[in-house]
């Protein structure tokens, strides 16, 4: 063999190594996430964690409510650095890019559901998820006795309904927290002036504070500030 010839050999299984290391590293990759979303549909029992569907029911995420289970621990607060965001975008650029993906359906997003009055000079409001199914979360009734409500439809699907304020997206595989959080938000039957607005408002508190929605975006701060502006509190 011409002594010119070894290295030419030396460069090609090089490149035969690199390309092995990187599929390797791919598949290491994409076990790691199996895995993460694996843990969280065996912590959650009937709960579907497939991409763009939601729980069947809020119900079934109640095995991680503090409130109805107190032998779960609430979890730490996480925090929230620019790495659960950089995913996030990352998540919109592939559903941008791959038309043939469940992500490219988009991500579910979580608007404000604003209603005439039911009852009273308040506007009712209720959080919308909207992706497949379509799911309103609200609290209903009137003080001292509001309920937990929640419902598979559109807000337009209502004769009340008069506007959905976007509020932000939601990662899919953040999906049994948000609803773990929408079941545990305290429902104040003890405050007179509390109401189904207030509920929101804490309910989007929590959502930030446990990074499954992002306080720092655009669509969320004009969402909330729209919200607040233009039909918090008495008409």
């Amino acid at each position: 063999t011409p002594a010119h010839a070894c290295p030419t050999y030396t460069v090609v299984a090089l490149g035969v190594i690199q390309e092995i290391l990187y599929g390797v590293e791919s598949t290491v990759s994409s076990l790691a996430h199996w895995m993460r979303t694996a843990d969280l549909a065996a912590r959650v029992k009937g709960v579907k964690v497939t991409q763009g569907v939601v729980p069947e029911s809020v119900e079934a995420i109640e095995s991680l409510d503090p409130i109805a289970n107190p032998g779960h621990h609430r979890r730490q607060k996480r925090h929230c650095g620019p790495g659960h965001y950089i995913r996030r975008a990352t998540l919109n650029n592939k559903a941008t890019s791959n038309h043939k993906s469940t992500l490219s359906l988009g991500m579910p997003k979580i608007y404000i559901a604003v209603y005439t009055p039911r009852q009273g000079n308040h506007y009712h409001w209720a959080i919308y998820v909207k992706c497949k199914p379509p799911r309103i979360i609200e609290i209903t009734g009137s003080h001292p006795e509001f309920k937990f409500n929640t419902v598979e439809t559109k807000p337009e699907n209502t004769t009340p309904h008069k506007e959905s304020i976007e509020i932000g997206d939601i990662n899919d595989s953040d999906m049994p927290e948000f609803y773990s959080i929408m079941r545990r938000v305290e429902i104040d039957n003890d405050t007179v002036d509390w109401n189904c607005q207030d509920y929101v408002l804490e309910a989007l508190d929590e959502l930030t504070e446990e990074c499954v929605l992002d306080e720092d975006d655009e669509t969320y701060k004009k969402g909330r500030r729209r919200a607040k502006n233009k039909y918090y509190g008495p008409q």
